[in-house]
C-alpha cells in the first residue's frame, strides 16, 4: 500500500476511534493512544504514529476527501457495533472512493457566505476554563466542518471562535447551517458539561476572490449577520430568502437591524431549523 492510500487508511481509523471514544466513554488521551498504536501497525515510527494521533484534526480542513474518509471511519465503527462483518466492508468502498481523481473546480456567477460564531465565547472559556473551552471549539470544528463536507461547502478560514465558509449554490449553504444547528444540538444534549451553541450567518453576492480568501460587501454583510443572530439561531439576507423561494424551508421575518457600513437597515430572516416548528 502507497503512503497516499495509508494515509486516507490513518483517517479512516481516526474517525473509527472517535466513535469508539464515544461509544465507551473513553477520555481524549485513551482515544489517542489506541490511534496511535492502530497507526503504528500500518508501519509508521512511534514519533509519526504519536504525531499524527494528536493533529488528525487539522488535516481535517485540508480537503474535502479527507473529512470524508473520517466520517467513512466513523459511520464504520457505528456499523460495527451490530453488524461486525458489515462495519469491516466500509473501508473498501472509502478506499474505493479515495483513489477517484479530485473533481475540477469550475464556477462563475454568485457565492453564498456563511459564517459561524460560537455564542458567549467568552463567557464559556471562563467557566469551562481554557481546556474545557478547547474541546467544545474542537466539536464546534467537527459540526461546522462534517456539514460542509456533506453539503459541498468549502472551508475559506477559521476565524477563532468560528468558520467562514462559501458555497456555489445557497440552497446548500442553507441546508448546511441547518445541519450544523440540528448535530450541535444533539452533541450538547449528549455533552451537557460542554455545552456548544451556535450563531450562523448567511449572504449571498459576488465576493471578491483573492489568496484564497474573500473580500468585499458581501462578505461584510455575512459578518454583519451573525453579529445580530443570537445562540441557536441561523439568520439569512432578504438576497438569500428570495434564492431559496419556493424550496422547503421555513423562514421568520426579524425585520431591519442598522449595520455598520450599510445605509439601509437590511431586512433579516431566520431560517426555521426545528422540525416541529411550521414555515413562514
Amino acid at each position: 500500500m502507497d503512503n497516499f492510500n495509508k494515509f486516507g487508511v490513518n483517517l479512516f481509523l481516526a474517525g473509527a476511534c472517535e466513535t469508539l471514544m464515544q461509544k465507551r466513554d473513553l477520555d481524549k488521551l485513551s482515544a489517542s493512544k489506541i490511534l496511535t498504536d492502530i497507526v503504528r501497525v500500518m508501519g509508521f515510527k512511534k514519533s509519526h504514529a504519536s504525531s499524527f494521533a494528536d493533529r488528525y484534526e487539522e488535516y481535517l480542513m485540508q480537503d474535502a476527501r479527507y473529512m470524508q474518509m473520517f466520517q467513512a471511519g466513523r459511520n464504520a465503527m457505528n456499523t460495527y457495533f451490530t453488524d461486525e462483518a458489515a462495519g469491516v466492508m466500509h473501508l473498501e468502498k472509502a478506499l474505493e472512493d479515495w483513489n477517484k481523481p479530485k473533481p475540477r473546480e469550475e464556477h462563475a456567477g454568485p457565492v453564498t457566505v456563511l459564517f459561524t460564531d460560537i455564542a458567549g465565547s467568552t463567557a464559556m472559556t471562563q467557566a469551562l476554563g481554557d481546556a474545557g473551552a478547547q474541546e467544545v471549539v474542537r466539536a464546534h470544528n467537527r459540526v461546522v466542518r462534517e456539514a460542509l463536507t456533506f453539503c459541498n461547502g468549502k472551508e475559506v478560514k477559521h476565524t477563532g471562535d468560528g468558520i467562514m465558509a462559501s458555497f456555489n449554490k445557497t440552497t446548500d449553504g442553507v441546508d448546511a447551517a441547518i445541519q450544523m444547528q440540528r448535530q450541535t444540538a444533539t452533541y450538547t444534549e449528549q455533552n451537557p458539561n460542554l455545552p456548544l451553541h451556535l450563531k450562523i450567518g448567511i449572504n449571498a453576492g459576488e465576493p471578491i476572490a483573492e489568496d484564497n480568501d474573500l473580500f468585499g460587501s458581501t462578505v461584510q454583510m455575512s459578518a454583519r449577520i451573525v453579529d445580530k443572530a443570537q445562540a441557536d439561531e441561523i439568520f439569512v439576507s432578504e438576497v438569500v430568502r428570495g434564492i431559496c423561494a419556493g424550496k422547503a424551508y421555513g423562514f421568520v421575518n426579524r425585520g431591519g437591524f442598522a449595520m455598520k457600513g450599510f445605509d439601509d437597515d437590511p431586512i433579516l430572516y431566520e431560517v426555521v431549523w426545528h422540525d416541529q416548528v411550521a414555515a413562514e
